[in-house]
């Protein structure tokens, strides 16, 4: 039961992502929390525990044996000395008041319990740990392969715009357009190669026998409904790029914003109203 407990945090998702290749083998898992130095340790205070409750149940009150031995020599008037070799022997026991071993054993057991309750926060606190550093390198692994498509889709259109740029269908401005967003995106890749590799490092040094697979898992997408939103750390980075969305929407500089009226742009212009009939403006094309 306990074990089910420590996989929670990894299940907790979804219902359906324990059949899911993103997570780790459930058998690795445990033997990895049972490997780290936080759960040994939790293990370690039990068994002290465990044997302190026997030392109590046991008391110091033991039966113990003695012995002594002794020469003496005698000297008696007209007898002359005498030598006597002495022996003696003895067993004791001391004995705890009415009551006392039933509280020594209470104690133990209480502190056997304490113990147990520290070692099962402890591997619980360690999956979660283990569950956190999981998906930090999932979705490290994901970014970055998304900025490794966008620095491909780059090399493309800087392509593209060579080969129009060939053709005279293309100014040397759009070309160095291209040129400067192929650069940005191959920064953007290398940091996010640079945190997916962090992450992974992070993940091996705090469990190094968990075993990881060669190529990184892909996280699927669960089906999320207005009433059940995507569960999965992943999922963010849908709601970033629409938030990004939004606000390249209410940013000043943009077009949208220019001629919006989304209270939310700081100098929107109102939208262009057509002229009267019969009448023309300065552009001549009936615009006000």
């Amino acid at each position: 039961m306990r074990k089910c407990l420590l996989l929670l945090p990894l299940m907790l998702a979804s219902p359906a992502l324990a059949q899911q290749s993103a997570l780790p083998d459930s058998a690795a898992v445990t033997a990895a929390l049972e490997a780290h130095p936080v759960v040994q340790a939790a293990d370690a205070r039990l068994d002290a525990a465990k044997a302190e409750a026997r030392g109590l149940s046991v008391g110091p009150h033991e039966a113990v044996l003695s012995g002594t031995y002794a020469r003496r020599d005698v000297r008696e008037a007209g007898l002359g000395p005498a030598r006597y070799d002495e022996y003696e022997g003895q067993i004791t026991r001391a004995f705890r008041l009415p009551g006392k071993a039933g509280l020594d054993r209470k104690i133990g057991a209480e502190g056997i319990t304490y113990a147990d309750n520290m070692a099962g926060d402890a591997r619980h606190q360690t999956a979660l740990r283990l569950a956190q550093f999981w998906w930090n390198w999932l979705d490290a692994a994901a970014l970055a392969s998304v900025d490794r498509q966008a620095t491909a889709n780059a090399e493309s259109l800087l392509a593209t715009v060579k080969r129009r740029m060939s053709l005279r269908a293309a100014s040397a401005l759009e070309g160095d357009q291209a040129e400067a967003a192929l650069a940005m995106a191959r920064a953007a890749a290398a940091r996010s190669a640079g945190a997916e590799a962090i992450a992974k490092a992070r993940l091996v040094a705090q469990f190094p026998s968990l075993p990881l697979p060669v190529a990184t898992p892909e996280v699927p997408m669960p089906d999320a409904t207005p009433d059940r939103p995507c569960p999965l750390p992943h999922c963010r980075w849908g709601l970033l790029w629409k938030s990004k969305a939004s606000s390249r929407s209410t940013d000043a500089r943009s077009p949208a914003c220019r001629f919006s009226d989304n209270p939310a742009c700081p100098s929107r212009l109102p939208r262009p109203q057509p002229a009267p009939p019969g009448k023309l403006s300065r552009c001549g094309r009936g615009c006000a």
